[in-house]
């Protein structure tokens, strides 16, 4: 039995907490505890969860906390969790049989690593139907530049020592609803190396409620991802805050300039809200920034003339 903790935060997951939980308890090296935090749902999830539990009670553990996010559900479970390493596992995805295995094996082999994560594949239905096998970039040991800009880490595929982060004080922050995933690498990356187990070990399920496939969610990661860059600026210095922050400013007027020409007016006011607190001298270069987004109706009404 393997001496990790696989946590399992879930909201209104009665359709695939089975599933889920099922890929942990298959595993070729099982974790030695499994810890379900239920986040206030209002479905079965939790009946489903202790349904489970009582079949596996030395295993199972279902916690029950009022909705403060998943982030704060994490949290919750890191600080109860007992084991050497701590699994992170989204309550709609799947791991591959021999995830726990081969992560195990990395960590063993760089004694140095903080944490290691693996690439992954997406499935909507059946995990034999896979879309395309990577959804983030992978790489081994990204920079904290390359986790900050880009999505390369999801937590489905990380696996962490447990002493790392209490000597680090790094945990998920409940603030952030948007991107804490990124902060979360990018804050183990600076205690330390993010080693790639370059095979897809775990299974992604694309479904339409993912909080990743809201229209909000790309501009308030970026604002949460310029927050932290913000919040370590002695640590990362100017020499890596600047670029950085230049690039996530370019990636800020990009979005708002999307908004502009797809004309959604709430969307471009909050972008270029944004992108004046954040970037001032971006928006005076923008060509769109100070235009005005009329109702759609006058765009097809010009369109009919």
């Amino acid at each position: 039995m393997a001496d990790v903790t696989t946590i399992i935060p879930c909201y209104n997951a009665e359709s695939f907490i089975t599933a889920t939980i099922r890929s942990v308890l298959n595993q070729t090296d099982a974790p030695h505890e499994i810890l379900v935090i239920d986040d206030g749902s209002t479905d079965a999830t939790a009946d489903v969860v202790q349904n489970l539990a009582r079949q596996f009670p030395d295993k199972i553990h279902l916690i029950r906390q009022s909705n403060c996010g998943e982030s704060q559900a994490r949290n919750t479970a890191i600080d109860l969790s007992s084991c050497r390493f701590i699994a992170f596992l989204d309550s709609d995805d799947l791991w591959e049989p021999a995830k726990t295995q081969k992560q195990i094996q990395a960590m063993d082999r760089h004694p140095d690593a903080v944490a290691v994560y693996s690439r992954v594949f997406n499935f909507e239905t059946e995990v034999g139907d896979r879309n395309h096998e990577e959804t983030e970039h992978t790489k081994d040991n990204p920079t904290v530049e390359a986790l900050i800009g880009y999505h390369y880490v999801t937590p489905s595929s990380l696996m962490v020592r447990r002493a790392v982060l209490d000597q680090e004080q790094i945990r998920f922050n409940p603030a952030v609803r948007h991107g804490e995933d990124m902060l979360f690498a990018a804050d183990l990356r600076l205690a330390g190396s993010i080693r790639l187990v370059d095979q897809p070990l775990v299974a992604k399920r694309i479904h339409p409620t993912q909080q990743s496939r809201s229209s909000w969610h790309p501009l308030w990661s970026l604002k949460s991802r310029v927050e932290w860059c913000q919040h370590h600026h002695q640590k990362l210095g100017p020499n890596r805050l600047d670029p950085l922050m230049a690039t996530l400013g370019r990636h800020m007027v990009d979005l708002l300039e999307d908004r502009y020409w797809r004309r959604q007016l709430t969307g471009f006011t909050q972008a270029r809200r944004l992108v004046r607190q954040f970037f001032p001298d971006l928006l005076k270069k923008s060509v769109v920034a100070n235009r005005f987004i009329y109702p759609k109706w006058m765009y097809r009404a010009r369109d009919l003339i």
